[in-house]
């Protein structure tokens, strides 16, 4: 569901109840406004390869297919504001659910831009293309091993500070806050490994919200 989608659910559930209860006034847009700010926003799980992985639960949850595929590869969460998150604060938050340790990929992020080709690509030809192609990224955390079997790594993206903040609440030393490129457009990413054993993921509800 991209961001018009979303707006149209909320203005269609607002006119049912206006109907159910009789209401002969409309709505002012003000009211509207102020509901889709503080409505849920479960960032699901949007763009990947379906040769790849699949999703359960509705989207909140991603496993690979493959047994031998060891590389990492792009999923982009869904994205509520149109051409990516410029203003505001975001956060999107996914747990580790698989049985098995990983010293694989498991990084989620932010990118400048949303490009369906990275999706096929493994973890070093993105990268070059990404560099090549003068695409921002910023992924967590470095070390893998700092993220194991049910913890939970939450992104806090400040759009108007040009901020992004990764919390790792295993780890509370592992905290890292950075400085991100101004006047991008911004959309929240994983890279993950695409061998079946070592890719379990849940996307959590969000820890950080503030509307715009």
């Amino acid at each position: 569901m991209d961001g018009i989608e979303y707006e149209l659910v909320v203005y269609g559930y607002i006119r049912l109840i206006e109907n159910e209860q009789m209401l002969y006034s409309n709505i002012a847009d003000g009211l509207y406004q102020e509901i889709l700010q503080f409505y849920p926003k479960l960032r699901k799980f949007e763009l990947y390869d379906r040769n790849l992985f699949y999703l359960e639960d509705d989207g909140t949850k991603i496993k690979a297919i493959k047994r031998k595929e060891c590389h990492g590869f792009l999923i982009y969460a869904q994205c509520f504001q149109n051409g990516g998150y410029k203003k505001g604060i975001h956060s999107w938050s996914i747990q580790y659910s698989s049985d098995i340790p990983s010293s694989c990929f498991k990084k989620i992020g932010i990118i400048s831009c949303k490009n369906t080709d990275l999706l096929k690509m493994e973890d070093v030809d993105c990268d070059i293309f990404m560099k090549k192609n003068k695409i921002f990224y910023h992924l967590y955390p470095k070390n893998i091993r700092f993220w194991t079997n049910g913890q939970i790594v939450t992104l806090k993206l400040n759009c108007d500070d040009n901020a992004l903040e990764f919390y790792h609440p295993d780890f509370t030393k592992e905290i890292v806050k950075c400085s991100i490129e101004r006047d991008q457009s911004w959309y929240f990413v994983a890279r993950l490994c695409a061998k079946r054993k070592w890719c379990d993921f849940n996307v959590i509800d969000d820890c950080f919200y503030t509307p715009i």
